[in-house]
């Protein structure tokens, strides 16, 4: 260590014009690395052989190795939530046994790949917040060059109706997964009333039969319609299921 420390003072001794070139160097070095890190993330090519739900696939890579991949920047219906078939559906529709580009932004404690998917030039995240089949998930957006757009298709598809949004009153994931830790109800999305976890009843849209949240039907492909109140739903047309009395 001291004869590094006495080359070092020599070398500025007699070339300090070169040593202050190679510390300027560094410090451009140390400047640029975040750009190319961040240019060149690691990506993957390969077919989704799984859809597990609507932000999560598993994808076989060229390389014949799977990878879980959750999509960056987006939150899904779970699947025991209401629209959480229907979001799995459109995904699996959208992608399902198809060659995918993954662009890898994070792994997170799941050691799940997080990353961008891509499908025919199209970005699968976006393409999801903008069916309605999916939230942008606030707390983990931070990609500049990605957020703004994703926030855009959500508002756009809240002001259609579209998917989930034909809910009143919808609940996020990650609002729906805190209340089914505790096994307590979770606020609704405009922060008033309190309604049970997935919505007080389910009503069939096709067979017009509601259900209460005890009932093996409960999460119906087409159990959509939420209604608060027995009355809401009798007065809506739909009469109540003969196994759990709705």
């Amino acid at each position: 260590m001291l004869f590094l420390c006495q080359l070092w003072r020599k070398l500025i001794r007699q070339a300090p014009g070169k040593v202050s070139l190679f510390l300027g160097t560094l410090l451009l070095i140390s400047q640029a690395w975040p750009l190319w890190a961040q240019r060149f993330q690691e990506l993957y090519t390969g077919q989704v052989v799984n859809v597990l739900d609507g932000d999560t696939i598993t994808l076989l890579t060229t390389d014949y190795e799977q990878l879980r991949v959750r999509f960056y920047g987006v939150d899904a219906p779970e699947k025991n939530q209401a629209f959480g078939p229907q979001s799995r559906e459109a995904l699996q529709n959208l992608i399902g046994g198809r060659n995918v580009t993954v662009e890898v932004v994070d792994t997170d404690r799941y050691s799940r790949q997080v990353g961008l998917v891509r499908q025919d030039g199209h970005l699968i995240n976006q393409v999801m917040v903008a069916g309605g089949w999916a939230w942008v998930y606030p707390q983990y957006c931070k990609l500049a060059r990605l957020c703004p757009g994703l926030v855009a298709a959500e508002k756009q598809a809240r002001s259609q109706g579209l998917g989930l949004w034909s809910d009143q009153n919808p609940i996020p994931p990650w609002q729906w997964r805190r209340g089914a830790r505790s096994g307590s109800p979770a606020p609704d999305q405009r922060g008033g009333a309190v309604v049970p976890i997935g919505g007080s009843l389910r009503g069939n849209v096709s067979s017009h039969i509601f259900h209460n949240s005890s009932c093996k039907h409960y999460s119906c492909r087409n159990c959509v319609r939420i209604f608060k109140t027995r009355e809401e739903a009798l007065k809506a047309g739909f009469r109540a299921c003969k196994i759990c009395g709705g």
